[in-house]
């Protein structure tokens, strides 16, 4: 192989490196706001940005609390973005029902509680 194709293949491999590393650290943990469906049934809702892929992650259970940890993937973009608050909706099934148990996100902070579906937002 010559060397201009030695070049040109090692920048290949760098610019995937760099992107592949750009791409598994560009998740970031969501504060959550959720309403109660039913007694064991939880509407979350994430916001995200333009072009996000959100997910709910898990919900964790114990006596005393709902922890609901919802992630977001950053698209790979040169010259940034909008900060749009885009919703992502999910539901959440409890093992017990949700009673006096406070909901808190994946950072341990109280979450939103909604008297509405999607906190009043438009479908």
């Amino acid at each position: 192989m010559s060397r201009p194709r030695r070049v040109a293949a090692s920048l290949l491999v760098v610019a995937a490196v760099l992107l592949a590393a750009r791409y598994l650290t560009s998740v970031s943990v969501r504060s959550v706001s959720y309403w109660i469906i039913d007694d064991q049934t939880l509407g979350v809702m994430v916001l995200g940005g333009v072009g996000d892929s959100c997910a709910l992650v898990r919900a964790e259970e114990t006596a005393d609390e709902v922890r609901v940890v919802a992630e977001c993937r950053e698209p790979f973009v040169w010259l940034g973005r909008p900060l749009l608050g885009i919703p992502h909706d999910f539901v959440v099934t409890l093992g017990q029902p949700i009673a006096a148990r406070r909901v808190v996100d994946g950072f341990g902070n109280p979450a939103e509680h909604c008297p509405l579906a999607r906190c009043g937002r438009p479908a």
